[in-house]
Formats: C-alpha cells, sequence, structure tokens
C-alpha cells in the first residue's frame, strides 16, 4: 500500500498519463519533470518523503524488538522445559513413595498439575512469539518495499544512476539533498512529515 501512495506522489513528476477524449483522439496531460518541478513540490516531496521514511523506520524498530523478543522468548522456553522435566521426574519419583490416601500424596499430584500447566503456557508462549515473528518477516518485506519506494522517488528527483539504498540514515541524507533552487530552502509550511511522525 504504501509502495501504490508514493508512486501516486511521483506520477505528476515524471510518469506520462494519458487520457482518451474520443475513440480516435488522446488528450495527454503535461509531464513535469523533477529539474521542472517548482520548490514548493520539491518542498513538499521532501517533507512527504520524510515523514514515511520516519514511519517505515519506526515499524522496522518495532519489528527488531519482535524478533529480539521471540528470540529470549524461545530461550526462556527452553530453559523453563528443561527444569520442568527434571521437576516433574522428581514429583514422580516423589509421589511413588506414598500411598494414594496420604496427603502428600495430593500435593505432589497439585505440584505435578502446576508443572504440567507451566509447560502448557510455555508452549503458548513460544507459539505466540513464533507467530509474531513470521508476521514480523512479511511486515519486514514491505518495510523493504517501503525504502525502495522512496528511494525511486528521490532518485526522479536527484537524477543520476539509480542506486537503491534500503537504510534509514542513506535515504535520509538523499532526501536533504534535493535541490531547492531558492537560497532560504523550504518554508516552514510544510506538516505532513509531522503529522505522519506522531501517528507512526
Amino acid at each position: 500500500m504504501l509502495v501504490i501512495h508514493l508512486w501516486l506522489l511521483l506520477l505528476p513528476f515524471g510518469v506520462p498519463s494519458v487520457v482518451s477524449a474520443a475513440l480516435n483522439a488522446k488528450a495527454t496531460c503535461k509531464i513535469t519533470t523533477a529539474k521542472d518541478a517548482s520548490d514548493t513540490q520539491k518542498c513538499t516531496t521532501r517533507d512527504l518523503l520524510w515523514g514515511w521514511l520516519h514511519v517505515i523506520n519506526k515499524i522496522s524498530v518495532r519489528i527488531d524488538e519482535v524478533h529480539k523478543n521471540a528470540s529470549e522468548i524461545a530461550k526462556g522456553v527452553v530453559e523453563l522445559r528443561k527444569e520442568a522435566k527434571i521437576a516433574l521426574a522428581n514429583a514422580t519419583k516423589f509421589l511413588n513413595e506414598f500411598d494414594s490416601n496420604h496427603e502428600e500424596h495430593h500435593r505432589m499430584k497439585e505440584v505435578m498439575k502446576n508443572i504440567s500447566d507451566a509447560i502448557t503456557w510455555a508452549n503458548e508462549s513460544e507459539r505466540n512469539a513464533t507467530e509474531a515473528a513470521n508476521t514480523s518477516n512479511i511486515t519486514g518485506n514491505f518495510i523493504r518495499d517501503g525504502y525502495g519506494a522512496i528511494s525511486l522517488v528521490v532518485h526522479k528527483f536527484k537524477g543520476g544512476d539509480y542506486v537503491q539504498e534500503l537504510k534509514y540514515d542513506a535515504l535520509s541524507t538523499k532526501i536533504g539533498e534535493i535541490m531547492i533552487s531558492k537560497n532560504g530552502g523550504c518554508a516552514r509550511v510544510h506538516n505532513v512529515s509531522r503529522d505522519l511522525i506522531a501517528y507512526a
């Protein structure tokens, strides 16, 4: 979806649009190239790109946290299972020493149930963490697509050889290199990036 939005942003600056006015007649919209774009268009584009770049970066940071948490949960579950198996074996051994009517027998049964519940909880946590990690892997592809789309739009405004950038810092620098002819740069009237950052 982000890629589509970024391409819609790019449409006025280099993608020809042909509209069929009649069966044999065609009307073509005027194409504005990057070098012909006004400072307002360039400033607005830079602002939008920075906003989307921040949104994508925040998602990327969250995905890294999901992977880290999933990794830690997986390690914890392995350790918990190991300890639970030992505790269960000890409880079973202890249980066999008592008559089924003995008070300690009932306590050991309760302990074994608690251990079993802990294993079930650990398995559920591991399953949830794995699902979250798998979902974040899919989202990771969208992040790469988003960075790639921003990289392409920046290239359209900068020209030169196209080198795809998929990192936040490199893209942020390149967005800043979109040339504005005015010495004063962009007037501070564009708030899209601030709004996008606030919602990210």
